[in-house]
């Protein structure tokens, strides 16, 4: 071996350890949570697990990720990690309290991981830009099923009254706002029924909207009987032949709902419907929520469906 052969070898080889060392030192995530206890649906992910961040984004997740591997590393044993969980119905237009109770959906969801929520309503096509001004500034995301009715969630007022169910402004407003209406909501319709106020009034203005749109609504609805030539609307009717593959059902677990028999079974009607892909689910008031519906649903194993 020549000198210079013999020479540039050892140099070769320390610029190469330099560079490994380098590399090894050099982090390349943002942050490593380490420690937590992950759930991933998905991914079909429960157990503890670590997890790095780059650019703001997932980059990796696996059993161990050393500390070097982050600009800065977190110790998160004993929590939770899981993808930004979604509330599939609250209501969040505090602006407006006359229409219905509301919640800032900032201190509401993110202490709990919820990073997306849909809004059940409260905003109409006729008050859609004024609750946008909250979705704009909100941490969140925040998503809207429109209301039916086009002044929104007056329960006693406009959401009673068919004049109010605007398909054509809904349809409108919902093409308008692709990204933040992803539904149609129509709920607390009743009373007394006449020509100009059809039982079936604020559900089929709702449906019309939905299938114009290719959009699901969101309904909640309450059984009516008989009144003079009108007759009965049925929660099998309801189920069974209003809604559609992909429609929300909401508050079925409250207690005004036949959602169970009699000797407190599920009502085979809610499993046909579901078997049939409407979705008969939602969270409920908890003031309204029926134990032994939670209980008959799990029973009939309608819960493990859901995931």
């Amino acid at each position: 071996m020549k000198r210079r052969e013999f020479v540039s070898a050892p140099l070769v080889g320390a610029a190469m350890s330099a560079s490994s060392a380098l590399a090894q030192e050099t982090p390349r995530y943002d942050t490593v949570l380490k420690g937590g206890h992950v759930i991933d649906l998905a991914n079909q992910i429960n157990r503890q697990m670590d997890v790095a961040l780059l650019d703001g984004k997932i980059a990796r997740v696996d059993r161990n990720i050393p500390d070097s591997a982050g600009k800065r590393t977190i110790n998160v044993a004993g929590y939770y990690i899981t993808p930004g969980l979604i509330d599939l119905h609250i209501c969040c237009y505090y602006t407006r309290l006359d229409l219905t109770p509301s919640v800032i959906a900032d201190h509401h969801c993110l202490p709990s991981g919820v990073t997306t929520c849909c809004d059940g309503g409260t905003a109409g096509a006729d008050s859609f830009e004024d609750f946008k001004k909250i979705i704009d500034r909100s941490k969140m995301r925040i998503l809207s099923f429109l209301n039916i009715a086009a002044r929104g969630a007056e329960s006693n007022r406009a959401e009673q009254d068919p004049a109010q169910f605007k398909v054509q402004l809904a349809v409108d407003t919902a093409r308008k706002y692709p990204n933040l209406i992803v539904g149609f909501k129509t709920g607390h319709y009743g009373g007394t029924f006449s020509e100009t106020r059809l039982p079936w009034a604020s559900i089929d203005a709702v449906v019309e909207a939905g299938r114009q749109t290719g959009l699901p609504v969101l309904a909640d609805f309450t059984p009516m009987p008989a009144q003079g030539k009108f007759p009965a609307s049925s929660y099998r009717e309801f189920l069974l032949e209003k809604m559609r593959p992909g429609d929300i059902v909401t508050h079925c677990l409250a207690d005004r709902y036949p959602f169970l028999t009699q000797d407190a079974k599920l009502n085979p009607d809610s499993i046909q419907s579901e078997s049939a892909r409407r979705q008969v689910r939602s969270w409920t008031c908890r003031r309204e929520f029926l134990t032994e519906a939670s209980v008959a649903c799990d029973s009939a194993g309608l819960y493990s469906r859901f995931h």
